[in-house]
């Protein structure tokens, strides 16, 4: 009998200890990963901030994309602790990034004003440039009066007179813009976001994909493309510049070209500087659109929904329009 007695207390020992085993490894999955989306929404917060600090950069400095650039990076500092080596740690992770990847750290698609806008709102007048700014940007200004570009003044003059040339509600036949759209920046950001966990990197690797896209090899290699989207009013003169030879800006929704692997710049995608590129998006104020992993196998990609509506004259409002356009459905989450 004391056999049996002891017997049964062992066993119920050994269950009890299963059951604690059980217990401890869902706790400690919840507990990591309530980090891990913690983590993800700190990132995801500084590229909102970062994303409208650059649209704010290029609606003052004609839509530089150098300028955009450059602000960006400097926003997303915050997310480099500590201050005193965060651009040295920054540029790390982007050098790091660029290599796994075999493309850009990040990739920022200008999807207004539209490339076709620059051709039908170009004024004859020569450009004269700001007569402000720092050195830089006025350098870069006079040597820009052989591109195209978009007049930001009197634009409800400009669309007075675009409807009496019979154009349907003042659009561009090219671009359908009208010319308050065309002074209108939008951007369309996707940030491989690198997640703490490595069992989480595993598993999004085992995600369908492949890498004949940005947001695909994203997903390939281990990250998450997280993918946000601005619009802010122009306040200055809309410039046609040439992309970045980087890659990291580009002018079309199809994202940088993987293809070439073995140019100078892995990824980097060129273009005329000065015609418009198939697929490249019209503006809109409103709705979500995807631009995750698949956009350059979809069927017009490169065309955006309008709303319609005409801006108020004067122009679109001052403030920026912020927007999720989620590749998978953890971007989404708010």
């Amino acid at each position: 009998m004391g056999v049996y007695l002891s017997s049964f207390r062992f066993k119920q020992k050994g269950s009890g200890l299963a059951e604690f085993g059980l217990a401890a490894v869902l706790l400690l999955a919840i507990g990591l990963g309530t980090v891990e989306i913690a983590h993800w929404m700190a990132v995801r917060q500084v590229l909102s901030l970062a994303l409208q600090q650059a649209a704010r950069t290029g609606a003052v400095n004609h839509g530089h994309p150098g300028q955009i650039a450059e602000s960006f990076e400097n926003a997303l500092l915050p997310l480099f602790t500590p201050a005193a080596s965060a651009q040295q740690r920054l540029h790390q992770h982007l050098e790091a990034v660029q290599v796994q990847l075999g493309a850009p750290a990040w990739h920022m698609a200008v999807l207004s004003p539209h490339l076709a806008a620059f051709n039908e709102f170009d004024p004859p007048e020569p450009f004269a440039g700001a007569s402000v700014g720092t050195p830089a940007t006025l350098s870069l200004l006079s040597a820009a009066h052989h591109l195209r570009r978009i007049d930001n003044d009197y634009q409800d003059l400009q669309h007075r007179r675009y409807l009496a040339r019979g154009w349907p509600e003042g659009r561009g036949p090219g671009s359908a813009q009208t010319i308050y759209e065309a002074n209108t920046l939008t951007l369309a950001l996707i940030y491989p976001h690198r997640p703490l966990l490595p069992l989480t990197r595993q598993l999004l690797r085992l995600l369908p994909g492949g890498s004949a896209n940005y947001a695909a090899r994203i997903l390939s290699q281990g990250y998450l493309p997280l993918s946000r989207k601005i619009s802010q009013t122009m306040q200055s003169h809309p410039v046609r510049w040439p992309s970045l030879a980087s890659g990291k800006i580009t002018y079309d929704m199809t994202g940088p070209k993987l293809a070439d692997m073995g140019q100078a710049c892995p990824g980097c995608h060129h273009d005329s500087g000065g015609q418009p590129s198939p697929g490249a998006g019209s503006n809109t104020s409103g709705g979500n659109t995807d631009i995750g992993p698949g956009i350059s196998d979809a069927p017009g990609a490169g065309q955006l929904p309008s709303t319609g509506i005409a801006p108020a004259p004067g122009g679109a409002e001052d403030a920026p329009i912020m927007e999720d356009l989620c590749g998978i459905a953890l971007c989404c989450a708010d």
